[in-house]
C-alpha cells in the first residue's frame, strides 16, 4: 500500500521527487508512488566523464547544464558518477504530466483501482474521488523535479527561483547516483511489497535529502527551517491545499514520510559512520519499513483467510502494508506521537481488497509482539471509525467493534475483530440494502480467518 496504498503518490517516477518549497531555504522533498520500470543498465567505469557524462536532449540541455551539479551532488554523497545523464527543464503544467505519464507506465489498471478501493473503503475519499486527478492536481502544486531510470533522465520545472532549482538538481543527480551504484531503479521495479519499495523510497528519499541539505547546512547543522519541515509536517499536510481537486489527507501525509522517515535514519546513519554507512545500509537490502525505522526488526508473513465474503469474487488488491503505512492510517484519527506508539509493536500484515457483484470488500489482518500492543492500536482506531462502540479499551484478548451497521448510519459497515495478538479489520462498501447483515456477515469472515480451524 503506501507505497501502495498511495502508490501512484509515493513515487512519482521510480526514483522520487523534489518538491516546490513554500519557504525559502527549506526545499524538503516530496514524492509521489507509482510502480517504478526497470532502470537501464549503467557503466561499470568508476571514473568521473568531465564534459561527455551530460547527454544533449533538445532544447532543454542549453538550459540544464548539469555539470556543475553532477560535479557538486559527487563532492557531496562521495560517490562518482559512472554512466552519462541527461536534464530537461519543463513548465511546471508539462512537468507534473510528464511525472504522471511515467507513474502509470508500468501500473496494472486493477491494481490501481485495488488502490482506489481501499481508500473509499476505509472512508479516505469519496465515491467521487479520482485517484489520478488528485496525483495531477498534488504534482502541479509541489512537484519540483524527478529522475527517470528508464533513459537516465531528470526533469525539472523552469519556475523555480535559483537557490530551489540548485538543490532540486541535485537532489535529483544524488538519484541518479543511486541508481548507477545501488541498481535504485530495478530493485524498486522488482519489489514484491508495498513495504518494501516504501523502504526502498525512504531510504534513496533519506539519503538523497540529506546530501542536498548539505548544500546550505556548511558548518554541518541542519538548516532550522528543514527541522520545523520536518518536525511539523502533519501541521503543514493539515493547512495543505491543492486548488478545488480533493485529495486524502492520507496522500499527502504519504508524500512527506519518506522524507521526513528517510533523512532522520540517514542523520543517525552519517552520524556514526558518514557515508559509508549509508552505502553499507543500501549494499544490506532491507525489505521492510520497520527494518529502517527500527533497526534490526523483521516482520513475518501473515495468512489471509483463504476465502472471501463472496463466492464469486475477484482480488483486485493483496499487499504487505508494513509498519509505516500503518502509522500513516492511524494518523487520520490519533497524534503523531499515539499512532507511532501504535504502529511500533506491528509484526506483520496481510491487505487485500475484493470485488463482486454486490460491490466490494477490504481484509486487512495485523498481528502484534504483546498484549499491550494489540490494545494500543485498537485504541487508536476507536478514536477513528469505532469511536462509538461501546466496547472496553482492551477488548479482552477476544472481541469485535462495529460501525455503519443500522439502516440511517453513515459510512461503510465495517467491523473490527482481536483474537489475542492478531486483529482483523473488515469493510464493505455501502451499497447493501441490509447495513445491519452485512456486518454480521464482516463478522463471521472476520472470525472464520482468524480461527480457520472454527470453520
Amino acid at each position: 500500500m503506501s507505497d501502495r496504498i498511495v502508490a501512484l503518490i509515493g513515487c512519482v517516477a521510480a526514483l522520487g521527487c523534489a518538491a516546490r518549497a513554500s519557504v525559502k531555504s527549506s526545499a524538503v522533498p516530496q514524492p509521489a508512488d507509482g510502480r517504478p520500470a526497470p532502470a537501464s543498465s549503467a557503466s561499470a567505469s568508476g571514473t568521473s566523464m568531465s564534459n561527455a557524462r551530460v547527454k544533449a536532449r533538445g532544447e532543454a540541455s542549453a538550459e540544464c547544464d548539469l555539470n556543475h551539479y553532477i560535479e557538486r551532488a559527487e563532492q557531496l554523497r562521495k560517490l562518482p558518477i559512472t554512466g552519462a545523464i541527461s536534464c530537461q527543464l519543463e513548465p511546471q503544467r508539462e512537468l507534473s504530466n510528464l511525472a504522471v505519464q511515467v507513474a502509470l507506465r508500468d501500473t496494472p489498471k486493477a491494481w490501481l483501482d485495488g488502490q482506489l478501493q481501499f481508500l473509499r473503503l476505509m472512508g479516505f475519499a469519496s465515491e467521487q474521488f479520482d485517484l489520478v486527478g488528485g496525483l495531477r492536481a498534488l504534482t502541479e502544486e509541489q512537484l519540483a523535479g524527478f529522475y527517470d531510470p528508464t533513459g537516465n533522465i531528470l526533469y525539472v520545472s523552469k519556475d523555480l527561483d535559483p537557490e530551489n532549482s540548485d538543490m532540486a538538481l541535485v537532489h535529483e543527480v544524488v538519484h541518479a547516483l543511486q541508481d548507477q551504484h545501488f541498481n535504485l531503479g530495478r530493485r524498486m521495479a522488482e519489489a514484491k511489497t508495498s513495504d518494501e519499495l516504501s523502504a526502498l523510497q525512504l531510504l534513496a528519499e533519506g539519503d538523497a535529502t540529506s546530501a542536498m541539505i548539505d548544500m546550505p547546512r556548511g558548518n554541518g547543522q541542519i538548516p532550522q527551517a528543514i527541522i520545523e519541515r520536518l518536525s511539523e509536517f502533519g501541521a503543514f499536510i493539515a493547512q495543505a491545499s491543492v486548488s478545488d481537486v480533493e485529495v486524502p489527507a492520507l496522500l499527502r501525509r504519504s508524500i512527506l514520510a519518506p522524507y521526513a522517515d528517510g533523512m532522520l535514519l540517514i542523520e543517525r546513519l552519517r552520524a556514526a559512520g558518514d557515508w559509508a554507512s549509508v552505502n553499507a545500509l543500501w549494499q544490506s537490502a532491507p525489505h521492510t519499513t520497520s527494518e529502517l525505522l527500527h533497526f534490526g526488526r523483521h516482520q513475518v508473513a501473515v495468512t489471509l483467510p483463504a476465502a472471501p465474503l463472496w463466492r464469486q469474487h475477484a482480488v483486485s488488491y493483496d499487499d504487505v502494508t508494513g509498519e509505516q503505512t500503518l502509522r500513516l492510517v492511524l494518523e487520520e484519527w490519533d497524534s503523531l506521537a499515539g499512532a507511532a506508539a501504535s504502529a511500533d509493536g506491528l509484526l506483520g500484515d496481510r491487505l487485500s481488497v475484493f470485488s463482486a457483484a454486490e460491490g466490494s470488500a477490504l481484509v486487512w489482518r495485523m498481528a502484534f509482539q504483546t498484549r499491550e500492543d494489540v490494545d494500543q492500536v485498537i485504541h487508536s482506531f476507536k478514536k477513528g471509525p469505532f469511536k462509538t462502540a461501546m466496547n472496553s479499551r482492551s477488548m479482552g484478548t477476544a472481541g469485535s467493534l462495529t460501525r455503519g451497521c443500522d439502516n440511517d448510519a453513515t459510512g461503510n459497515p465495517m467491523a473490527l475483530l482481536r483474537d489475542g495478538l492478531q486483529i482483523m479489520l473488515v469493510a464493505q462498501s455501502r451499497n447493501v440494502e441490509t447495513p445491519a447483515l452485512a456486518c454480521r456477515q464482516l463478522v463471521g469472515w472476520a472470525n472464520a480467518g482468524l480461527n480457520p480451524t472454527a470453520r
